[in-house]
């Protein structure tokens, strides 16, 4: 059997297995949603081979030197159709998950990914002003803001009740006293 023919199969067995109950349903439009740039069957072949698939790209595009990025070694890929070519051929993909790099390429990797044209930057930066009174100096004050913000609302109600069971953990029998508390 050729590998389009059980990526065919694959594609088939997977919407029937993912329409039949609503969690299986809802988790597939996760990932539609995840993949938004994709097309949907394609959506479905990547959720049925990796669900837990974060940031997708070929070889050649993680090995891109303005994403500087290594694919580990052992590494599975994910199928899925080119639709771009004439021919539906398969091309195959890496979830960032299984690649390595510097703490500069992931930044690289973000820049790309999530680029604000400077003509939006200000109606943005006001509009959360307005929504969440966040600083006007800058993008990155505002995200700093918002970030920091969900944090400190957030952290703190999960750690009240977080303890540490693993004898064998540096943080094992920390002090009740060096937990901050909730103001």
């Amino acid at each position: 059997m050729s590998r389009a023919t059980s990526l065919a199969d694959l594609y088939r067995a997977s919407v029937q297995e993912y329409t039949r109950t609503p969690a299986e349903w809802k988790g597939l439009l996760s990932c539609v949603a995840r993949f938004y740039k994709r097309s949907f069957d394609n959506a479905v072949l990547i959720y049925a081979q990796k669900p837990d698939a974060t940031q997708l790209g070929t070889f050649d595009e993680w090995h891109d030197k303005r994403v500087g990025r290594s694919i580990n070694r052992g590494a599975k890929s994910i199928a899925v159709i080119d639709m771009v070519n004439p021919n539906a051929s398969i091309k195959y993909l890496f979830d960032f998950m299984d690649t390595n790099g510097s703490v500069q390429s992931y930044r690289n990797l973000q820049q790309l990914l999530w680029e604000l044209e400077e003509q939006y930057r200000p109606s943005v930066m006001m509009r959360f002003h307005e929504k969440y009174n966040t600083p006007t100096s800058g993008i990155g004050a505002c995200l700093y803001h918002l970030v920091s913000r969900r944090v400190r609302d957030w952290l703190l109600p999960y750690m009240e009740n977080f303890r540490v069971r693993d004898e064998e953990s540096p943080l094992h029998g920390m002090p009740e006293a060096g937990r901050p508390r909730r103001k």
